[in-house]
Formats: C-alpha cells, sequence, structure tokens
C-alpha cells in the first residue's frame, strides 16, 4: 500500500515575461456617438529594467494632448490604457429664442401715431404727463392735430400708467460643440453689423462655416418672424444683427461656441452692413 503524502504537488514559479521596454500598442478602437463624436481608446504595454520610464513619457505626451490616461504596474510588467474624448466630429444646435422686451410707446413703430411725433409735441405729451394736466389744456397745444382723437386716447393711457408695450425680440442661436483640435464650424465676421435677409439666409445655410447648415424647419419659421415684423421706417433694415461668438469648455475637454443672430427692423445710422 503506497504512502499518501499530505501537501503540495506542483510548484509555482514565476512565469518568464518575453516584451518590449518600449510601449507597444496591443490594441486601439474607436467609438462614434451621435452626442459626443469620436473616442478612441489605446492598450500599451511594456516591460523591462526602462519600461516605466518609457511609459511615463509616451502618457506625457498623451496628457500634454488633453488625452486622459491610466498607468498599471503589475508583476514587473507596465500597462497604459488611454482615452482619447478630444474627437473629431462636431454637434451643431440651431435655436430660436424669444425675449420679452419693454419699450416706451413712442418706440412702437406699429403705433404710428406715437411714433411720428415730432420732438416738441412728444415734450409737450410727456411735460402733460408728469403735471397730470387735463387733455383739454394739452391737446389744442400740439403741432400735430391730424389724429387728435387717436392722440387724445393715448394721452389718457400714459396718464393711467400704460406708457409702455411689450414686444418679443427673436435670436437665432447656433451652438456648436466642437473638439478642441481647431478653428472650424463657426462664422467669426462681421461681428456688430446688420445682414439684409437674402444675406443672412446664405450665411446660415452655408455647408462651408456650418458642419450642418440651418434646416429647412428653422428656415421656414424665420420666415414667418421676419413677416411679422413692422415695415422698416426710413433709415432702418429689417435684417439680423450679428453678434460675437463667445467660447466654453465643455465636457470631455471640448468647446461650446455659440453665435447669435437678432432679427429686427436695425437703425443704418447706427450699425453698418454686412459685406
Amino acid at each position: 500500500m503506497p504512502l499518501i503524502l499530505i501537501g503540495p504537488y506542483t510548484q509555482l514559479t514565476p512565469p518568464v515575461q518575453r516584451g518590449f521596454s518600449a510601449p507597444y500598442c496591443r490594441r486601439q478602437t474607436g467609438r462614434w456617438s451621435p452626442t459626443t463624436g469620436w473616442t478612441f481608446d489605446q492598450d500599451f504595454n511594456s516591460i523591462g529594467p526602462s519600461a516605466l520610464a518609457n511609459m511615463q513619457a509616451l502618457a506625457n505626451q498623451y496628457a500634454a494632448a488633453g488625452i486622459e490616461y491610466e498607468l498599471t504596474l503589475q508583476d514587473g510588467r507596465v500597462t497604459m490604457r488611454t482615452l482619447d474624448t478630444t474627437g473629431n466630429v462636431t454637434i451643431d444646435i440651431w435655436e430660436i429664442a424669444v425675449s420679452q422686451i419693454s419699450a416706451s410707446r413712442f418706440k412702437n413703430q406699429f403705433n404710428s401715431v406715437m411714433f411720428n411725433l415730432s420732438v416738441g409735441d412728444v415734450g409737450l405729451f410727456l411735460a402733460g404727463v408728469e403735471n397730470n394736466t387735463a387733455w383739454a389744456s394739452v391737446g389744442p397745444t400740439l403741432a400735430d392735430q391730424t389724429d387728435i382723437a387717436l392722440l387724445e386716447r393715448e394721452y389718457k393711457d400714459f396718464l393711467a400708467g400704460h406708457d409702455s408695450f411689450f414686444y418679443d425680440e427673436y435670436t437665432l442661436r447656433h451652438t456648436t460643440n466642437a473638439s478642441n483640435r481647431g478653428y472650424y464650424n463657426v462664422a467669426d465676421f462681421n461681428v456688430n453689423k446688420i445682414y439684409t435677409q437674402s444675406q443672412f439666409y446664405s450665411e446660415i445655410s452655408n455647408s462651408g462655416y456650418w458642419i450642418f447648415p440651418a434646416p429647412n424647419e428653422i428656415i421656414g419659421a424665420l420666415n414667418s418672424i421676419f413677416s411679422g415684423l413692422a415695415t422698416a421706417p426710413s433709415n432702418f433694415l429689417q435684417g439680423a444683427l450679428k453678434g460675437g461668438s463667445s467660447r466654453v469648455t465643455a465636457a470631455n475637454n471640448r468647446v461650446n461656441i455659440v453665435t447669435e443672430y437678432k432679427l429686427f427692423n436695425w437703425s443704418t445710422d447706427e450699425y453698418a452692413y454686412a459685406t
């Protein structure tokens, strides 16, 4: 009867490891998402006396490019995984924003009776309101007696505290979530200048400026907005006033760029034409 020995039957020994002391890329994976664009991840490994120093030097290059990495030293082997989320794909958002503005009734372009009052009549009108003077004492002093009945109604509204009106100011806002690798998908020119409607539509539809130009639904809505504006008086242009493009860093080290166009009747004495 053989003797049964109690104990390990196999002795574990360190395995022989072979590899390069310089980082070697073992795997690379690319992923695309409609919200974050392209992301790439890579796996590197190396082994040997200088492996850690070599891998750290490579890691520093990824860090300088704004790319995330994870460095691991285990069982004499150095591994690194990178996650590149800087991407090259941009995301375009076209938005029609609405702001409600309060302004003096003298500036209401739909109210021609008030809008066209002479400077002298405006002074008499406001002085009477401030002193709570009866219309019978103010009306005959006005130079414009053409629409005196309408002016009387306006005057009594002022006395009742209704001295302003509200209107909606529409803004077309383009926001892009872009890669930090380059300067593109933005039209940074003609800032604080007025675009005619044709110039405006030409720019927002130009695929040379935007990866995804303004869609037809947005352009159709803009047509309706322009048609709802009052007819532009002399020295005014019905169009879009372009603002500068703001920039702020966003998730994954990308950049949000915002450009706005305000739709209104703009004074050609105050703003230059876009070229």
